[in-house]
């Protein structure tokens, strides 16, 4: 079994790369995996796929955006404000900016190159990124490949791309969580626990549902039965519902009604996600 994870690895200036996004991604996904009796290197492989190696290159001149962040590179940095430029890169990088080209490139590379049964993509992007990107995920979806991407932090009705090309294709699953910040309604098939050592987002929903998926294709179900066999396993949330932090995949399959729910979220907590997504047709937001 092998799970693709389409993610920034690594801190850009070598700080501390253990808390970079993909990293924690894929501690969710190890945690999820290892609730549930599944043992990496035997039962599964986690292929990390970097986008940062796919980023739109800008030389050394610096991009300065609306909201205080700077773009060197393809990468984005929080807040240069009260900075002086020859310290620019010691910042914290938070995402890259890729073209949707670069986001086919990576998709292909989990296709073709690394031959992954599901891919968890924790990003998304405002919009579809043309017919070129939707011809991709038909070519995922005719390899039998699962696509198991996160909703988006915005808080809005409508989940981003590529969870949104859930109603569109049946190896697509959105996934949100039960928050405020969470997106949802279109494009969100359902919702799980965002939560993961402090961390909250949907970013953090979407391996929980990526580990499911792996222990069910594990199980000889079919990549083309998968989704419907999640749904299967929800009911629809009604009412405030808070999600306990400790819930494993093991127990989500066990006692699926209390841990994968559907609807809308409608938690009241103060908590925030990691980080808000980015704007833009060709921002990746973390």
């Amino acid at each position: 079994m092998r799970i693709g994870v389409i993610d920034v690895f690594g801190d850009p200036n070598g700080l501390d790369n253990s808390k970079s996004h993909g990293e924690l991604v894929v501690g969710t996904i190890r945690d999820s995996m290892s609730q549930a009796g599944e043992v990496e290197g035997k039962d599964y492989q986690i292929v990390k796929i970097n986008l940062a190696d796919y980023r739109i290159r800008t030389g050394s001149k610096p991009i300065y955006t609306k909201n205080g962040d700077v773009i060197i590179d393809g990468v984005i940095y929080r807040d240069y404000r009260n900075l002086s430029l020859d310290r620019q890169h010691n910042y914290r990088a938070i995402g890259v900016v890729i073209s949707a080209y670069g986001l086919i490139q990576a998709l292909e590379d989990a296709r073709n190159y690394y031959h992954v049964n599901v891919i968890n993509m924790s990003n998304g992007i405002n919009s579809g990124g043309g017919n070129a990107l939707r011809e991709e995920f038909e070519r995922l979806r005719d390899a039998g490949i699962i696509v198991v991407a996160a909703a988006g932090n915005e808080g809005r009705y409508g989940a981003t791309y590529p969870a949104r090309y859930s109603e569109e294709f049946d190896n697509v699953i959105g996934v949100g969580t039960n928050a405020y910040y969470s997106n949802y309604g279109s494009g969100v098939t359902l919702n799980a626990d965002g939560n993961y050592k402090g961390y909250r987002g949907t970013s953090f929903a979407a391996p929980r549902v990526t580990a499911a998926v792996a222990l069910l294709l594990s199980e000889g179900i079919s990549s083309y039965n998968v989704k419907e066999t999640l749904l299967s396993l929800s009911r629809e949330c009604t009412g405030d519902y808070y999600l306990p932090e400790d819930l494993g995949v093991l127990m989500a399959l066990l006692n699926a009604s209390e841990h994968f729910l559907m609807g809308k979220p409608r938690s009241k907590s103060g908590y925030s996600p990691l980080s808000p997504a980015l704007s833009g047709i060709r921002s990746i937001g973390f």
